[in-house]
C-alpha cells in the first residue's frame, strides 16, 4: 500500500470515528428524552392530564459524516485513477522516446564507425604515399650523390723483392691513388699491410674488414685532396713487413707442408667536398685484399712461399681475392 492510500484510509477511519461518537451522543440524547417522556407521562397519569407526549427531537449526523468521508474517498480515488492513467500515458510516451533514442544512437554509431573506417583508410593511404615519396626522394638523393660524389681508387705495384731476415719478411709496393668521380675528394687516407693467414686466425677478408675499419670506421684523419681526373695522381711508396713468429706459426699448420701464403691489404678512405653527411667518420672507402703469388721459371703460378727463399719483384704478382674488394 502506498503512503497516499494509507493517508486516505486514515482520513476515512477518523471520519467514521467522529460519526460513531456523534451517534453515541444522539442515542444518549434519545434515551434521556425517552426517560423524560416516561416520567412526564406518569406524572400526567397521576394528575389526570391528557396532553399528548412530547416529540423526541434529536439530530443524527452519522449519514452526513459518512457521506462526506465517502465523497472525499471517491474524489481521491478519481484523482488516483487520473494520475495512474496519466502516468501510464507518460510511460508509453517515455518508452517510445527511449525506442527512438536507441535507434538514433544506432544510426549515429554507424555513421561514426563509417567515418572511422574512412579516416583509417585515408590515413593508411597517406602513410603509403609518404613512404613512396620518401623512397623516391631517397632514390633521387642517392642518384644525385652518385653523380656528384668522388670515386677514389688505389692501384698497387710491387717495387722491391720479397726478402727474409731474422726479423721476418719485407717488401715494398707503390700505391697510386686516383679520383675518377665528379667532385674533389678531401681527407684522403691510404694505408697498407702484409697479412699472413694462420690457423685459428681470421682470414684475409675478415682482416681487411677489421683493419680498414669498415664496421667501426676511423675518426677524421688529416689527409690530402684529390682533384677529379687529375693528370698527377697521388703516389706513395709503402714498406711492408711480416713478423717472423707469424711466418713460423703459419708453417706449423699440418696442412701447409712448411709453406705459407701472403695477403696484402690496401685501405683507402676519403670524404667529399660537395656531398655533406654531417658525420665524423669517413663516409666513403675502397678497400682491397690481394693474394700475392710467385711465377716460377716454367711460368707456373703458385701462392706458397718458403721462409728464407727470396723472390725477385719481377717474379711476384698479385690479384684481388674473391670478395676481396669492398667499395662504398
Amino acid at each position: 500500500m502506498t503512503p497516499a492510500d494509507e493517508r486516505r484510509w486514515r482520513e476515512l477511519v477518523e471520519a467514521l470515528s467522529a460519526s460513531v461518537r456523534a451517534l453515541v451522543v444522539s442515542l444518549n440524547t434519545i434515551q434521556d428524552q425517552i426517560k423524560a417522556i416516561a416520567e412526564h407521562a406518569q406524572t400526567k397519569k397521576d394528575t389526570g392530564d391528557a396532553q399528548p407526549p412530547s416529540i423526541i427531537q434529536v439530530e443524527l449526523q452519522l449519514p452526513s459524516a459518512i457521506n462526506e468521508a465517502c465523497k472525499t474517498y471517491e474524489h481521491q480515488q478519481d484523482r488516483q485513477e487520473r494520475f495512474e492513467a496519466e502516468s501510464l500515458d507518460l510511460g508509453k510516451r517515455t518508452h517510445n522516446l527511449e525506442k527512438y533514442k536507441f535507434w538514433a544512437e544506432v544510426v549515429v554509431a554507424g555513421l561514426l564507425l563509417g567515418t572511422l573506417v574512412v579516416t583509417i583508410s585515408q590515413w593508411r593511404a597517406m602513410l603509403e604515399s609518404n613512404k613512396l615519396t620518401r623512397i623516391s626522394a631517397d632514390a633521387a638523393a642517392a642518384q644525385l650523390e652518385l653523380a656528384q660524389r668522388p670515386w677514389v681508387f688505389t692501384d698497387m705495384e710491387i717495387t722491391k723483392p720479397l726478402s727474409f731476415d731474422s726479423n721476418g719478411a719485407q717488401m715494398q709496393v707503390k700505391l697510386t691513388t686516383k679520383n675518377n668521380g665528379s667532385s674533389p675528394a678531401i681527407g684522403v687516407w691510404v694505408s697498407s699491410e702484409i697479412y699472413i693467414p694462420r690457423l685459428g686466425h681470421p682470414d684475409a677478408i675478415a682482416k681487411r674488414t677489421d683493419v680498414c675499419g669498415e664496421v667501426h670506421p676511423w675518426g677524421n684523419i688529416s689527409g690530402w685532396a684529390l682533384i677529379p681526373k687529375s693528370p698527377t695522381p697521388q703516389e706513395g711508396f709503402h714498406a711492408l713487413s711480416a713478423k717472423r713468429e707469424d711466418l713460423e706459426e703459419a708453417t706449423r699448420n699440418p696442412y701447409s707442408k712448411g709453406s705459407f701464403t701472403v695477403a696484402i691489404i690496401v685501405c683507402t678512405k676519403y670524404e667529399s667536398s660537395v656531398v655533406k653527411h654531417g658525420r665524423v667518420s669517413f663516409p666513403y672507402f675502397s678497400n682491397t685484399a690481394y693474394q700475392l703469388f710467385q711465377v716460377l721459371p716454367n711460368k707456373k703460378v703458385i701462392s706458397d712461399f718458403q721462409i728464407g727463399q727470396d723472390i725477385p719483384s719481377k717474379n711476384l704478382g698479385f690479384m684481388a681475392m674473391l670478395n676481396g674488394v669492398s667499395i662504398r
